[in-house]
Formats: structure tokens, sequence, C-alpha cells
């Protein structure tokens, strides 16, 4: 999938203020945030200096904000601020897809004319960044590559002092980690590439994040099988367990009535009487009469 990063500021620049020579510039500014399954948001936020507005007049503000109007259509919200002699326009686009990206960072606001939508999207061949997505089942892999420049070997030096101050930015930030980057500035997850005037840079970042619903249906299902396995093992062993004999044995005693509900306790008969002259002692034995032996 192909998405365009391009730059018309320059261009725009050209047209309005190329036969002045004073102190101006632009900072543009774009972010990129992925979603494991390859959703995110596209940030564009672009400021002229007083001297820009004031050159440019209604053609520049007119273009910016039918661009903005443009957005809101297409689900996203844009605004406008001041800040330290800058007027900004911000536009912040949700995308569901990559390809869907790759049609916002195609575009971008048309100040050379005040009629129509105010969206451009003639490409610059100079400001390109290609992205691939590789879905996994546990893990999205995005690969976003691409050149980023404000080199203008061919400007006067008109053009030259105008621009003297501009930026250009570009900031990936991928959904779980950065595994790989070449010539960007890493903070946690985040690469950002930044230009100047007379500057260019390659972007390579490598990235991904977990893709959570599928790691959270596997969980699922093995927790689900845990439980019914604790549940078998339960009613095994309930299975296993030795008859209790305590019933069955009371059963076979002689004195053993069973109870009946609401009924009195059973009254065991008397130990029986045995009579009195076996209970006497026996005769004594006689005694013995001592023989003599014959001398």
């Amino acid at each position: 999938m192909r998405i365009r990063v391009h730059t018309r500021i320059a261009a725009i620049l050209v047209c309005l203020l190329l036969a002045l020579t004073l102190a101006g510039c632009v900072h543009a500014n774009r972010t990129i945030t992925f979603n494991s399954d390859g959703t995110g948001t596209y940030t564009y936020t672009i400021g002229f200096s007083a001297q820009m507005i004031s050159l440019g007049g209604s053609t520049l503000t007119q273009g910016m904000d039918k661009f903005g109007a443009q957005i809101k259509q297409d689900g996203g919200t844009y605004g406008r601020y001041d800040d330290s002699g800058y007027t900004y326009w911000k536009y912040v686009r949700p995308f569901t897809s990559v390809t869907q990206l790759d049609t916002f960072l195609g575009q971008s606001p048309q100040t050379g004319s005040s009629s129509g939508s105010g969206v451009s999207s003639t490409p610059n061949p100079t400001d390109t960044v290609n992205a691939t997505e590789q879905p996994g089942f546990f893990a999205t892999t995005f690969h976003v590559t691409g050149q980023m420049s404000l080199v203008m070997p061919d400007a006067n030096q008109s053009v030259r002092d105008l621009l003297k101050d501009a930026r250009l930015s570009v900031a990936i930030t991928m959904p779980g980690w950065v595994s790989a980057q070449n010539g960007g500035d890493l903070n946690g997850n985040t690469v950002t590439y930044t230009v100047h005037f007379g500057e260019s840079a390659t972007i390579d970042v490598t990235g991904g994040g977990l893709n959570l619903p599928h790691i959270a249906l596997i969980a699922g299902g093995v927790l689900l099988a845990l439980a019914l396995f604790i549940v078998g093992l339960i009613l095994l062993r309930r299975g296993n367990r030795p008859p209790v004999e305590t019933a069955a044995y009371a059963s076979t005693s002689p004195y053993y009535m069973p109870t009946q509900p609401g009924a009195e306790a059973p009254t065991f008969p008397a130990t029986p009487a045995y009579p009195a002259d076996e209970l006497t002692a026996p005769p004594p034995l006689p005694e013995s009469t001592p023989t003599s032996t014959p001398e």
C-alpha cells in the first residue's frame, strides 16, 4: 500500500511570495498512530507566520477552511488557533484501514483557488511514504518507508530567506513496539523524523502490536477447558468415595429400633434378671486328709 506524504507548502509559498524577500516560515507536522487491527488516527497540523497570513489573504485562509469542512464531512475534526505569531490549522481524521490512510495522506489543502472543495490530491514524487501491513494471529506488523525533503537546490535567495525557518515532521506511532528504525528520533513506540530547509530524511520504521481480540479468544478457551477439567475431577472423586456403613451396622443390632418422624424416642427392654441362687458363691471344696507314710 502506498501512502504519499507530499509537501505542497513550498509550491504554495513560491506562488504567493516568489518576488518578495522577507523572513517568513511554515511549520507542518503529520502524525500517524496505528492500532493493532490496522485502524488508527492521522493528524495534519500546518501553521503559517503572521506575515504569510497577511500576504496570502483570503485565498490562503479560505482554502485551509474548505479543507477542514471536507474533513468534517468525512467524519474528522479540524480547528484553527494562534500561537506565538503563527496561525495553525489542525486536521484529525480516524482511518479504518491502511488503504483509507493512503487516501488521506494523498490529500492536502488547495490554496490556489477559492472555488472547489479545497482539497488537492496532486502528489509530489520527491516526498513519498510506503506502508505495508502484515496481519498475524497473535500480532500485526507494520513497515513504513519513504523520503521527506525540503531540499530546493534551484531556490533563489528570496525563497531561501522566506523558508529559512521552515520545518516539516512526520511522527509514526506503533501500537505496541518499534522493532527497528533508521534515522529517526525514537521515544517509546514513536519514531519522529524532522527536516528543516535544505535537509532531507529517509523514513524506515518497523513495529507492531498484539492482536488482543485473538489473544483474548485463546485465553478464554484455555480458562474454559481448565474449569471443565476441575469440575470433572471433583465429580470423579465423589464417584469413587466408599459407601457409609453406619446405617447398615445399626440395623443388625438387636436393640436397633428405627424412629419414625414425630414419634417418641424408643424404650429399650430392661436387662433380664437371673435367680438369686445362681448368684451365690459355690460351696467350698472338702478338705483333704493328710495320709501318713508307713515307716
